[in-house]
């Protein structure tokens, strides 16, 4: 096993880090695991979400295969990631792991009852174009997006052809990274905005008369604590989100 380092967002691809020029190029970010963990549990109590197919397209290292290990046991969990320097880490978080860039990738159809994943946001209204045919009959899609996504006329455009059903709002900004960036000498600071999870249920959706969304449920969540707000840590370690497994949880 390899030796965890308190700087793994920092650290070459052969001692365990992400390549930082790939993780711009490809706007790669991790979501903190108490976020995840919330947001699964959430689906699963308020919405009734208990797949036995779990597909997370933009896996990164792995954090909602991670969380749906706990959160959705028994779910068969499929992750794909286009960096393949993720490879270890998504073949430890999810029962099938593939490599590769998922708009690029055949449309697998009726392949999944739930679609779950924190998309880039340059490429969210593609995911979710391509990830409503992979949706099974009553299937979900779940899309965890800053609040301003949506406020782009294309992206607007497309949710009046495909509304959702409901969203779950995270009351607290999130922290994505942690550590010094290289590039200001500065610390890491938690995201300008908050986040939503989009919430689509194949067969579903609507609009109001006037054509706006017309949400079945809309969930605001208490506070979230600060440490569900950042990386986990362990003995005072930041844990890279996709990289329990390297500490023990």
């Amino acid at each position: 096993m390899r030796r965890p380092s308190p700087a793994q967002v920092g650290l070459d691809i052969d001692c365990g880090g992400p390549d930082r020029a790939r993780l711009k190029k490809f706007n790669a970010y991790f979501t903190p695991q108490g976020s995840t963990r919330l947001l699964l549990a959430t689906l699963r109590d308020e919405f009734g979400i208990r797949p036995r197919r779990f597909r997370d397209p933009n896996a990164g290292a792995g954090v909602f295969g991670w969380a749906a290990g706990i959160e959705m046991p028994g779910a068969h969990r499929t992750g794909i990631e286009v960096r393949e320097e993720e490879a270890e880490h998504i073949a430890h978080n999810y029962d099938r792991a593939v490599v590769g860039n998922y708009l690029e990738l055949p449309v697998e159809p009726k392949s999944c009852d739930a679609l779950i994943t924190n998309p880039s946001f340059d490429e969210a209204m593609l995911v979710a174009d391509k990830g409503l045919y992979e949706l099974d009959d009553g299937a979900w899609m779940g899309l965890f997006l800053r609040l301003t996504w949506g406020d782009n006329i294309e992206v607007s455009r497309w949710l009046r052809k495909h509304p959702p059903v409901a969203a779950i709002e995270l009351d607290g900004r999130l922290s994505f990274a942690v550590g010094i960036n290289p590039e200001t000498g500065k610390s890491y600071q938690e995201d300008s905005v908050t986040y939503r999870m989009w919430l689509w249920r194949q067969g579903a959706g609507r609009l109001t008369s006037r054509g706006a969304i017309d949400f079945e449920r809309y969930l605001k969540l208490d506070r979230l604590a600060d440490e569900d707000r950042t990386w986990m840590r362990v003995n005072g370690v930041a844990v890279r989100p996709g990289t329990e497994y390297l500490f023990g949880r």
